[in-house]
């Protein structure tokens, strides 16, 4: 009996992201057969050259998000209501000011990580880093801001937020929860310059969902952060970042500090209870 609850507990935790890995994987395998016809190439040929696979999956890397994103999106919603009704008295109203201020903190910590990045050369040690990233990035600017921009965001905190951070409430503490969901993101990013501050910027987004009490606070921080990414990636020249990081890093801190302050004393002055968030 002790056994079954354990499993019960682990499978609780891990079923929506090992389903995310599964349909991102299978919807890789159609696209990937899509496209090869579509090119004309035959799908034995593709799929028996290494490269040549690998240069098509890359190639079309932001359709398989995307299609990967809708599947998912369909799928976890539906699990993410059947699981967690919410409680309407304990969700508090959504005010205007903290859409600014999660959009803040969103640009402001992706400022900060990417600064960081270049401030210390983290590419140079993590080559993977740029590699994942420039197969994503530059190509369809509509494309990006879709999935990239607004899907991928909603899908991520519907599943890391949604499911497994609410579900490991229900077995432990708030603290270890936001860690064990920080850690479990991290990892489902398997990249590991990605996996460190991804870590820490899980634990803010469950921090701003403890707070607000629904689950558009993570979502609106998650989308503000992405998009600053691809604004950044098409704006800014490829040495802007590394020629001024320490400037922007240490502008970056403050001006975080201050937005993440205000925030704080926003939040005190609400009237929170005990009882389940709500999306």
């Amino acid at each position: 009996m002790g056994n079954k609850t354990l499993f019960n507990k682990i499978w609780s935790v891990i079923y929506a992201p090992l389903i995310f890995f599964i349909v991102q994987s299978v919807m890789t395998i159609v696209c990937a057969v899509v496209f090869s016809l579509i090119a004309g190439s035959e799908i034995s040929a593709a799929f028996k050259m290494k490269e040549g696979s690998e240069s098509l999956i890359n190639k079309n890397m932001l359709w398989i998000l995307f299609s990967s994103a809708v599947v998912s999106l369909l799928i976890f919603y539906t699990f993410y209501k059947k699981g967690n009704l919410p409680n309407k008295e304990n969700v508090i109203k959504f005010k205007r000011i903290y859409l600014l201020i999660l959009c803040l903190i969103g640009f402001l910590g992706n400022v900060l990580a990417t600064s960081l990045i270049e401030l210390f050369d983290l590419t140079r040690i993590f080559t993977q880093y740029e590699d994942s990233y420039l197969s994503i990035v530059g190509k369809n600017v509509l494309i990006e801001v879709v999935v990239l921009g607004i899907l991928m965001p909603i899908v991520e905190e519907l599943i890391f937020r949604g499911i497994v951070f609410n579900n490991l409430r229900k077995y432990t503490s708030i603290i270890w929860a936001s860690l064990l969901q920080a850690l479990i993101f991290s990892i489902y990013h398997m990249n590991p310059l990605q996996s460190i501050y991804v870590f820490f910027f899980a634990i803010l987004l469950s921090y701003s969902y403890i707070k607000l009490k629904t689950l558009w606070a993570p979502i609106i921080i998650h989308i503000a952060y992405n998009m600053t990414s691809i604004s950044m990636s098409r704006a800014l020249s490829p040495n802007f970042l590394s020629e001024k990081a320490l400037a922007i890093t240490l502008l970056g801190s403050i001006a975080f500090i201050i937005i993440f302050l205000v925030f704080q004393k926003l939040v005190k002055k609400e009237d929170f209870k005990t009882g389940d968030v709500s999306i």
